[in-house]
C-alpha cells in the first residue's frame, strides 16, 4: 500500500469550458459557500497514490483519443445533496479499462462501478436539496456537451489543488 501521508491524487473528467460555467453558476446559487470550494466535476477516481509515476503515464496514454460526448440525462436528489447524471457509454468504458490498469492501488470507493454525476448541492437540509432538485426538474431538457480531457488534482488538508490537464483530441 502506498504512504498515506502523501497527498491522494483525484482523477477526474475535464468539461468542455461552456458546461463548466453553467455548472459553476449552478453551484454558485446552490451549494453552501462555507464548503463549495472546488469548480464542478465528474471524479473517475477519488485517491490515488500521487507519487506513483505509471497512473501519470497511463493517464497520458489514455487520454490519446478524441473528445467525446456526456449525456445529462436527468437532476437527482439523493439525501442532502443534488446532482446532475452524466450518461456515457464512452466514459464507462474508460473508467472501467484505467480500473484495470490502477487495480492495485484502487480504495474500496474506486473499486465500485462509477455512477458519473455533478453535484451542484451538498451538505444541506433534506428539505432543501429536495426544494433544489423541484426546482432544477421544472424545465431541465436533456443535453450534452463535451468530455476535453483529464484533470488532476492533489487532495492534501481538505483542498483541492490543481495539478495536470491531460487534454483528448479535438474533433
Amino acid at each position: 500500500m502506498h504512504n498515506s501521508k502523501a497527498s491522494s491524487l483525484i482523477v477526474t473528467i475535464k468539461m468542455q469550458e461552456q458546461a463548466l460555467a453553467f455548472f459553476n453558476e449552478i453551484r454558485c446559487k446552490h451549494y453552501p459557500a462555507y464548503c463549495n470550494y472546488v469548480d464542478a466535476h465528474i471524479t473517475l477516481f477519488h485517491k490515488l497514490p500521487s507519487e506513483v509515476h505509471s497512473i501519470h503515464d497511463l493517464l497520458e496514454q489514455t487520454a490519446n483519443r478524441n473528445q467525446f460526448e456526456l449525456y445529462i440525462s436527468s437532476v437527482k436528489q439523493l439525501n442532502s445533496s443534488v446532482s446532475f447524471i452524466v450518461d456515457s457509454p464512452e466514459l464507462l468504458s474508460i473508467h472501467k479499462q484505467l480500473q484495470k490498469q490502477f487495480n492495485s492501488y484502487l480504495t474500496t470507493k474506486d473499486r465500485k462501478k462509477i455512477r458519473p454525476h455533478i453535484t451542484v448541492q451538498n451538505k444541506v437540509t433534506v428539505y432543501k436539496a429536495q426544494q433544489t432538485a423541484l426546482l432544477l426538474s421544472k424545465d431541465f431538457k436533456p443535453f450534452t456537451f463535451q468530455a476535453v480531457g483529464f484533470s488532476t488534482y492533489l487532495f492534501s488538508k481538505n483542498k483541492w489543488m490543481h495539478q495536470k490537464d491531460y487534454l483528448f483530441s479535438s474533433t
